[in-house]
Protein backbone atom coordinates (compact mmCIF):
# COMPACT_ATOMS: atom_id res chain seq x y z
CA UNK A 1 0.00 0.00 0.00
CA UNK A 2 1.45 3.55 -1.02
CA UNK A 3 2.43 5.58 1.64
CA UNK A 4 -0.24 8.83 2.68
CA UNK A 5 2.05 11.30 1.27
CA UNK A 6 2.78 9.39 -2.23
CA UNK A 7 -1.15 9.25 -2.70
CA UNK A 8 -1.78 12.77 -1.57
CA UNK A 9 1.08 13.84 -4.07
CA UNK A 10 -0.38 11.79 -6.80
CA UNK A 11 -4.19 13.13 -5.98
CA UNK A 12 -2.63 16.38 -6.97
CA UNK A 13 -0.92 16.09 -9.79
CA UNK A 14 -4.39 13.90 -11.01
CA UNK A 15 -5.51 15.11 -14.40
CA UNK A 16 -9.22 16.89 -13.85
CA UNK A 17 -12.00 16.78 -16.43
CA UNK A 18 -15.25 17.86 -16.58
CA UNK A 19 -16.30 14.60 -14.97
CA UNK A 20 -15.54 15.97 -11.41
CA UNK A 21 -17.80 16.01 -8.55
CA UNK A 22 -17.23 18.75 -5.96
CA UNK A 23 -18.08 18.48 -2.55
CA UNK A 24 -17.79 21.34 -0.61
CA UNK A 25 -17.32 20.42 3.66
CA UNK A 26 -18.08 22.62 5.88
CA UNK A 27 -18.73 22.58 10.50
CA UNK A 28 -17.96 23.84 13.15
CA UNK A 29 -14.46 23.67 13.95
CA UNK A 30 -13.55 20.29 15.40
CA UNK A 31 -16.78 18.72 13.66
CA UNK A 32 -14.13 15.51 11.75
CA UNK A 33 -14.07 17.06 8.89
CA UNK A 34 -10.71 16.14 8.09
CA UNK A 35 -10.90 13.14 9.98
CA UNK A 36 -13.82 11.93 7.40
CA UNK A 37 -11.48 12.61 4.57
CA UNK A 38 -9.19 10.41 6.04
CA UNK A 39 -11.85 7.96 6.23
CA UNK A 40 -13.22 8.54 2.63
CA UNK A 41 -9.49 7.62 1.47
CA UNK A 42 -9.45 4.50 3.23
CA UNK A 43 -12.82 3.13 2.31
CA UNK A 44 -11.67 3.86 -1.25
CA UNK A 45 -8.32 2.19 -0.95
CA UNK A 46 -9.25 -1.36 0.94
CA UNK A 47 -11.80 -3.84 -0.32
CA UNK A 48 -12.94 -3.99 3.02
CA UNK A 49 -12.84 -3.63 6.41
CA UNK A 50 -10.63 -6.67 7.19
CA UNK A 51 -8.25 -5.98 4.59
CA UNK A 52 -7.86 -2.36 6.30
CA UNK A 53 -7.13 -3.65 9.50
CA UNK A 54 -4.06 -5.31 8.05
CA UNK A 55 -2.86 -2.77 5.87
CA UNK A 56 -0.96 0.80 6.97
CA UNK A 57 -4.15 3.79 7.06
CA UNK A 58 -3.58 6.03 4.59
CA UNK A 59 -3.65 9.85 6.61
CA UNK A 60 -3.96 12.25 4.12
CA UNK A 61 -4.31 15.08 7.22
CA UNK A 62 -3.08 14.66 10.21
CA UNK A 63 -5.75 14.22 13.46
CA UNK A 64 -6.31 14.40 16.61
CA UNK A 65 -9.50 12.47 18.03
CA UNK A 66 -11.38 10.53 21.07
CA UNK A 67 -12.89 6.51 21.36
CA UNK A 68 -13.38 4.99 24.34
CA UNK A 69 -11.57 1.64 24.45
CA UNK A 70 -13.46 -1.70 25.72
CA UNK A 71 -13.46 -0.70 29.49
CA UNK A 72 -15.05 2.59 28.18
CA UNK A 73 -11.97 4.56 29.09
CA UNK A 74 -11.69 7.88 26.54
CA UNK A 75 -8.65 7.69 24.60
CA UNK A 76 -6.65 10.27 22.80
CA UNK A 77 -6.12 8.96 19.04
CA UNK A 78 -3.71 10.98 17.08
CA UNK A 79 -2.80 10.00 13.30
CA UNK A 80 -0.41 11.62 10.31
CA UNK A 81 2.43 13.23 10.46
CA UNK A 82 3.24 17.57 10.12
CA UNK A 83 1.17 19.89 7.34
CA UNK A 84 1.41 23.37 6.92
CA UNK A 85 -2.18 23.74 6.67
CA UNK A 86 -2.85 21.98 10.30
CA UNK A 87 -1.83 22.69 12.78
CA UNK A 88 -2.07 20.44 15.88
CA UNK A 89 -2.10 22.81 18.94
CA UNK A 90 -4.33 22.02 21.84
CA UNK A 91 -7.15 24.61 21.38
CA UNK A 92 -6.46 26.01 18.11
CA UNK A 93 -8.71 25.42 15.03
CA UNK A 94 -6.67 22.61 12.53
CA UNK A 95 -7.42 23.18 9.60
CA UNK A 96 -5.99 26.58 8.34
CA UNK A 97 -6.83 26.86 4.15
CA UNK A 98 -9.26 25.63 1.91
CA UNK A 99 -7.58 22.49 0.31
CA UNK A 100 -8.80 19.76 -1.84
CA UNK A 101 -8.03 16.75 -1.89
CA UNK A 102 -8.61 14.64 -5.27
CA UNK A 103 -10.24 10.80 -5.24
CA UNK A 104 -10.50 8.73 -8.67
CA UNK A 105 -13.14 6.71 -8.69
CA UNK A 106 -14.38 4.48 -11.55
CA UNK A 107 -10.92 3.64 -12.43
CA UNK A 108 -9.87 6.56 -12.79
CA UNK A 109 -13.10 7.58 -15.05
CA UNK A 110 -14.55 10.10 -12.48
CA UNK A 111 -13.03 11.96 -9.67
CA UNK A 112 -14.43 12.78 -6.70
CA UNK A 113 -13.15 16.50 -5.43
CA UNK A 114 -13.68 16.99 -1.28
CA UNK A 115 -12.82 20.68 -0.15
CA UNK A 116 -11.54 20.42 3.21
CA UNK A 117 -12.26 23.99 4.70
CA UNK A 118 -11.35 25.55 8.32
CA UNK A 119 -13.91 25.21 10.69
CA UNK A 120 -16.38 28.13 11.53
CA UNK A 121 -16.04 29.22 15.08
CA UNK A 122 -12.60 29.58 14.49
CA UNK A 123 -10.47 30.22 17.94
CA UNK A 124 -9.02 33.02 16.22
CA UNK A 125 -12.15 34.70 16.28
CA UNK A 126 -14.93 36.30 14.01
CA UNK A 127 -12.91 38.22 12.18
CA UNK A 128 -11.22 35.07 11.18
CA UNK A 129 -14.26 33.33 10.58
CA UNK A 130 -15.36 36.01 7.92
CA UNK A 131 -11.62 35.70 6.16
CA UNK A 132 -12.50 32.12 6.22
CA UNK A 133 -15.92 32.15 5.24
CA UNK A 134 -14.13 34.77 2.01
CA UNK A 135 -11.38 31.90 1.20
CA UNK A 136 -14.17 29.57 0.90
CA UNK A 137 -16.40 31.56 -0.84
CA UNK A 138 -13.45 32.47 -3.53
CA UNK A 139 -12.35 29.00 -3.87
CA UNK A 140 -15.69 27.38 -5.23
CA UNK A 141 -16.28 30.33 -7.13
CA UNK A 142 -13.43 29.00 -9.56
CA UNK A 143 -15.22 25.60 -9.91
CA UNK A 144 -17.77 24.73 -12.99
CA UNK A 145 -20.08 23.40 -10.86
CA UNK A 146 -20.56 22.53 -6.86
CA UNK A 147 -22.59 19.18 -6.50
CA UNK A 148 -22.94 18.82 -2.87
CA UNK A 149 -22.54 21.14 0.30
CA UNK A 150 -21.95 18.68 3.40
CA UNK A 151 -22.50 20.02 6.81
CA UNK A 152 -21.44 17.96 9.42
CA UNK A 153 -22.62 18.29 12.64
CA UNK A 154 -21.62 16.42 16.05
CA UNK A 155 -24.27 13.41 16.63
CA UNK A 156 -24.87 15.18 20.06
CA UNK A 157 -25.96 18.21 18.74
CA UNK A 158 -29.98 18.32 19.52
CA UNK A 159 -30.39 22.07 18.77
CA UNK A 160 -30.36 24.34 15.92
CA UNK A 161 -28.09 27.61 17.90
CA UNK A 162 -27.69 30.85 16.75
CA UNK A 163 -24.57 29.46 15.84
CA UNK A 164 -25.40 27.11 13.66
CA UNK A 165 -27.59 29.53 11.60
CA UNK A 166 -24.29 32.01 11.59
CA UNK A 167 -22.19 29.44 10.00
CA UNK A 168 -24.75 28.64 7.12
CA UNK A 169 -25.91 32.45 6.47
CA UNK A 170 -21.97 33.27 6.32
CA UNK A 171 -21.68 30.76 2.98
CA UNK A 172 -25.08 30.57 1.71
CA UNK A 173 -26.22 34.12 1.90
CA UNK A 174 -23.44 34.31 -0.79
CA UNK A 175 -25.01 31.70 -3.25
CA UNK A 176 -27.69 31.02 -5.72
CA UNK A 177 -30.91 29.91 -4.10
CA UNK A 178 -30.34 26.31 -5.83
CA UNK A 179 -27.21 25.67 -3.48
CA UNK A 180 -29.48 24.61 -0.52
CA UNK A 181 -30.94 21.64 -3.04
CA UNK A 182 -27.49 20.33 -2.56
CA UNK A 183 -27.14 20.47 0.89
CA UNK A 184 -26.39 17.27 2.80
CA UNK A 185 -26.25 16.95 6.71
CA UNK A 186 -23.85 14.44 7.83
CA UNK A 187 -23.54 13.60 11.58
CA UNK A 188 -19.80 12.99 13.14
CA UNK A 189 -18.52 11.23 16.34
CA UNK A 190 -21.22 8.30 16.24
CA UNK A 191 -20.76 5.07 17.42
Amino acid sequence: MAEANEISESMKSAHIEDKNINILLLGTTGVGKSTFINSIANYLSFENFEVAKEEKLNVLIPCTFKIRDKDQKEQTVKVGGEDKNETQTVGDSATQDVKTYVFPIKEGKHMIRLIDTPGMGDTRGIQQDNSNSESILSYIGKLKQLHAICYLLKSNETRCTVFFEYCLTQIFSRLDKSATDNLVFIFTNTR
